[in-house]
């Protein structure tokens, strides 16, 4: 079963989905109509509360998790009692993390202004392990770098000798 279908199920399980619709070719978008507000969880998009899930876009989320019991109450308090779910977005874990390591290396910080925030032509490499690709796995560890555990960014040019083999400019992140 695909991550988006379990997504969607979660989804529609939560909110107690009595309708949904389809949008136009551009993607999916669910409208969710709740049988009983006051059993409806608390709802987190991109780190800010939400009223509801209407207008979420599947294609869009990189992240869903779902907190419950004691564990929702302790992190969110009483709005939580229904239990929490937790949705990010892909672009606004892009977001997150080049801001952070655009405070850490002025380089960076040009690189993704000069590229209108597409990073797809950087090799990210973390404490000497090479990062690659865009996939949703690659945007989650770089999301869940903890700003404060990170020592060092910085760029390396592509072609820096001539007996160089890289092909992409590299991001070195060094953590402590």
């Amino acid at each position: 079963m695909s991550k988006k279908l379990i997504y969607l199920i979660v989804l529609l399980f939560l909110s107690k989905v009595v309708s949904a619709q389809t949008a136009n070719a551009t993607g999916t978008v669910f409208r969710c109509a709740a049988s009983n507000n006051s059993n409806e969880p608390l709802y987190i998009l991109d780190n800010k509360i939400i009223a509801s899930i209407n207008n979420i876009a599947p294609d869009s989320i990189l992240e869903l998790s779902v907190l419950k019991d004691s564990s929702a109450t302790a992190a969110y308090g009483q709005n939580a009692i229904n239990g929490v779910v937790i949705i990010t977005y892909r672009k606004f874990a892009v977001n997150h993390y080049q801001s952070n390591f655009s405070k850490l290396s002025k380089k960076y910080k040009n690189y993704i202004r000069l590229n209108n925030s597409d990073d797809s032509g950087l090799l990210y490499v973390i404490n000497g392990v090479p990062v690659d690709g865009k996939s949703d796995e690659v945007i989650r560890k770089l999301y869940e770098l903890n700003k404060n555990n990170i020592k060092s960014v910085n760029i390396i040019d592509k072609g820096i000798n001539e007996e160089s083999t890289i092909q992409k400019p590299l991001v070195i992140i060094v953590t402590k």
